[in-house]
Formats: structure tokens, C-alpha cells, sequence
């Protein structure tokens, strides 16, 4: 078996052993060792936000499409099939996206329109006349 090794490797060259070795080693090893610290950004178990966030409300901006009554879905085939819904009939009454920003916080989720730039220096808005729609959380 050794002779065999000894007369494929004349005919290939040492370098092509170690090479097809390399590329057979762990990943982990290429790239370093595990850094501690900078993983901790993805782990799900620490919060993003602290308790002081959370009750003034997170904002998330976001287009709104639209929102219809639809009967309570029982499998995720019929939540798509809902939100096919609800996009082709805004698309049909060619109504545009409006752009809105959601706030969850521990009262609720709250969906309110963005005011432009303009409308924000020059009037006071009520923020019931821009309130889209509020989901209270019942606790």
C-alpha cells in the first residue's frame, strides 16, 4: 500500500497530499477562535432593548398596504392566501403605500402615520387623527 502512496505521489506530486489536506480541515480552525464577546450580539437570550425602551415604545418604520376583516386562519397556507388577498385589492383600488411607523410597547402595538418634515415644523399634529390602527395588550 505504501509503494502504491509513494509511486501516486511521484506521479502527482507531494503538494497535491497537503492541499487536498487543507481543505478538509475544520472551518472553525481557519477562521480563529471563537470570540466570546462579539458572538454575544446574536444571542436571542439577551434583550436588545432594556425595560425603559419597552415602555415608551419601540418604533419600526415600515409601508402599510392595507388591512381588511378576515376570518381567523387556521394554517399558515391560509395567512398567505389573506395577505394575497389584501394586496391585490389595494392594488386594484390603486392605493398607495403609505409609509408608517409601528410602536410596540407594553401597552400595545400601535401603527401611526410618518409625518413629513415639513408637517412636523410647521403644525402640531393630534396623534389620533394619524393613529392607523392600536392592538391593546389585555393582561
Amino acid at each position: 500500500m505504501e509503494a502504491m502512496m509513494d509511486f501516486v505521489g511521484q506521479l502527482i506530486g507531494p503538494q497535491a497530499f497537503t492541499r487536498h489536506r487543507r481543505q478538509r480541515s475544520m472551518p472553525s480552525k481557519r477562521r480563529g477562535q471563537y470570540d466570546i464577546i462579539q458572538d454575544d450580539l446574536y444571542d436571542c437570550r439577551i434583550p436588545l432593548h432594556n425595560e425603559l425602551a419597552y415602555q415608551h415604545g419601540i418604533h419600526f418604520e415600515a409601508k402599510y398596504i392595507g388591512s381588511m376583516e378576515i376570518s381567523r386562519p387556521s394554517s399558515r397556507i391560509e395567512i398567505v392566501a389573506a395577505m394575497r388577498r389584501v394586496r391585490y385589492e389595494f392594488k386594484a383600488r390603486n392605493i398607495k403605500k403609505k409609509p408608517v411607523d409601528i410602536v410596540v410597547s407594553v401597552e400595545g402595538v400601535k401603527v401611526v402615520l410618518q409625518r413629513k418634515k415639513k408637517q412636523q415644523k410647521e403644525q402640531t399634529w393630534d396623534e389620533s387623527r394619524l393613529l392607523v390602527m392600536s392592538h391593546p395588550i389585555y393582561r
